[in-house]
């Protein structure tokens, strides 16, 4: 993928965008996913379990997410605590991130997706 095809995917991405217009959003409420883009009508969810492969994606997002604050309570505010009490305190503080990478994970799938089926169903009416 290059530069110029790239940018507009990772700005669509960012703004949560639909995949094929990048002007309809993916989202209707803070974690309810429309069932298609307003703008063109590409279908978000076509089946039951079409967004069990954002599970990685989710699991991509997180795990760095999580080592990062896990390094960074270890070197400062939890220098004192042991190794499961850090965790712990890890999983607290990556708690608010859990609705940010939910709706990541689920844009990211569908841009996949688009990248290797282009030819998706649109809804038509």
């Amino acid at each position: 993928m290059t530069n110029d095809r790239l940018r507009p995917w990772l700005l669509g991405v960012l703004l949560q965008r639909c995949p094929r217009c990048r002007r309809g959003a993916v989202y209707a409420g803070l974690l309810t996913t429309r069932e298609a883009c307003p703008a063109c009508g590409y279908q978000y969810g076509r089946e039951p379990g079409y967004f069990t492969g954002a599970m990685y994606a989710s699991y991509a997002l997180a795990v760095p997410l999580l080592v990062v604050i896990y390094a960074l309570l270890s070197a400062t505010i939890a220098r004192d605590l042991n190794i499961l009490s850090t965790f712990a305190l890890s999983a607290i503080v990556f708690s608010p991130c859990v609705p940010v990478i939910f709706r990541y994970s689920r844009v990211i799938w569908l841009y996949v997706d688009a990248y290797f089926d282009p030819h998706s169903p649109i809804r038509h009416g």
